[in-house]
């Protein structure tokens, strides 16, 4: 098992390519903690056989504040983290009007696509 004991913070890890690192991690003897973006707590896509390893977390990483709660969370369930995998991302429509729209689509995907990545580094 190459991820014996280890611990790793997987971002989008409900669905598709984060969905896969995450039984594969599992499969594999780490620990994770896995964010858990757009999937409801009751909708958990973690098979039984997983439910041990795996400590899902929820937060909108658009939202200020959110990454360093996530952060603490799994600091506090797991003293520590030896894997970061950045996997959560997002497309946010930027229509050139109103100039609102505009702003507001280049904000959303600036945070969750750029600085909540470069923030959980730093973390």
């Amino acid at each position: 098992m190459l991820l014996q004991d280890k611990t790793i913070f997987l971002t989008g890890a409900g669905r598709g390519i984060g969905k896969a690192i995450l039984d594969a991690a599992v499969r594999e003897g780490a620990n994770v903690v896995a964010h858990m973006g757009r999937c409801q707590p009751t909708n958990l896509p973690v098979s039984d056989k997983l439910s041990g390893k795996v400590t899902p977390l929820y937060g909108d990483l658009s939202q200020p504040g959110v990454i360093d709660q996530l952060w603490d969370q799994s600091i506090a369930s797991h003293k520590r983290i030896d894997i970061l995998i950045n996997n959560a991302g997002l497309y946010a429509p930027s229509p050139l009007e109103p100039v609102s729209s505009w702003e507001q689509g280049w904000n959303i995907n600036l945070q969750v696509n750029l600085l909540a990545p470069a923030a959980l580094c730093r973390l």
